[in-house]
C-alpha cells in the first residue's frame, strides 16, 4: 500500500506540472458541478482507492496468483466498453492483441501453478514415478 500511495503521489505531482505547462487557460482549471466532477470523483474513488483496497483484501485472503488472474479481464472489458458504449472503431488488431495477451498471461500463470505444484511435492516421490532419461545399458 505504501508503494501504491507513493506511486499515486508522484503521478499526481508529475501530471500537475505537465498540465500547468500544457494548459495555460485558467478557465480550463475550473471545476463545475457537472459530468466532469463526477468523472474526477469516480476516477479517484473507484479507479484508485476502491481498486487498491479490493486488491489488498484479495491478497490477504488468497495468493497473488489468484488476484493476478483477473488482470486480463480488464483488457477485454476495456475493449468491449470502448466499442459498444463509446462507439470506438473495432479493429481486428485490437481483438488479436487482446486475445494474445490473455492467452499469454494465462499460460504464464499456468506455468507458475505447475511450478508451485512440483516445488511442493517431494522430489523422491516424483523420481519413483518417472523413468530416468539416461539409462545405463552397459
Amino acid at each position: 500500500m505504501v508503494i501504491v500511495c507513493l506511486y499515486c503521489f508522484f503521478v499526481t505531482i508529475i501530471s500537475t506540472l505537465i498540465s500547468l505547462v500544457v494548459e495555460r487557460n485558467t478557465n480550463a482549471w475550473m471545476i463545475y458541478l457537472d459530468i466532469r466532477l463526477i468523472a474526477i470523483l469516480y476516477s479517484g474513488i473507484i479507479g484508485i482507492a476502491f481498486r487498491s483496497c479490493m486488491t489488498t483484501w484479495c491478497l490477504k485472503k488468497t495468493d497473488p496468483l489468484f488476484v493476478s488472474m483477473f488482470k486480463p479481464f480488464a483488457i477485454v472489458f476495456a475493449l468491449l466498453i470502448g466499442t459498444f458504449c463509446f462507439r470506438d472503431a473495432f479493429y481486428l488488431g485490437s481483438l488479436v492483441g487482446s486475445v494474445t495477451t490473455v492467452i499469454g498471461f494465462y499460460a504464464v500463470m499456468w506455468g507458475k501453478t505447475q511450478e508451485k505444484y512440483y516445488e511442493g511435492n517431494n522430489l523422491e516421490t516424483l523420481a519413483e514415478n518417472n523413468v530416468p532419461l539416461l539409462q545405463n545399458e552397459a
